[in-house]
């Protein structure tokens, strides 16, 4: 199995976990301060061509049901792209998913609208990893890891 790092970030700062071969072998911790920020630094940079999941928890997460006309390809994908825009202007960590269609007459689409809307709470921690040259496989909030479904979107930066 390929090597991962979990990163969890919170206001108090981060902790950072290597997987290998399905179990984590190596956890640290790393406090909100400049010490920590360099310590993180220099624990990244034992890795190479590592993906890094960015999991975050923060009281700075804002989430809205909302329900849309039902729309394929472009259409969709605009008319949701506008929602986002519309919603959190500032920030580039959102996400939409479809949660299903309504029962109703017209059918429409049901979405989750989430985003971090504090994006300053992980800038400094996702910049050490970007300049490392590491991929960042998603940046998730925690209560979205915490369902039941199958496929939890990451925010992707607009």
């Amino acid at each position: 199995m390929a090597d991962k790092l979990l990163v969890a970030i919170s206001g108090q700062g981060a902790t950072a976990a290597h997987w290998r071969g399905g179990r984590i072998v190596d956890t640290r911790s790393f406090p909100d301060n400049e010490s920590g920020q360099a310590g993180f630094r220099d624990f990244l940079a034992g890795f190479k061509d590592v993906p890094v999941y960015i999991v975050v928890d923060a009281i700075e997460e804002d989430y809205r049901f909302e329900t849309l006309p039902h729309a394929f390809g472009r259409d969709r994908a605009d008319m949701v792209s506008r929602k986002l825009r519309q919603h959190y202007r500032n920030t580039p960590y959102m996400s939409a998913t479809l949660l299903g269609r309504d029962a109703g007459k017209r059918r429409d689409d049901r979405y989750l609208f989430s985003a971090l809307t504090n994006p300053e709470l992980i800038n400094d921690w996702l910049q050490a990893v970007l300049a490392r040259g590491l991929p960042v496989g998603g940046i998730y909030l925690l209560p979205m890891l915490s369902g039941t479904r199958q496929r939890t979107p990451a925010l992707y930066p607009s």
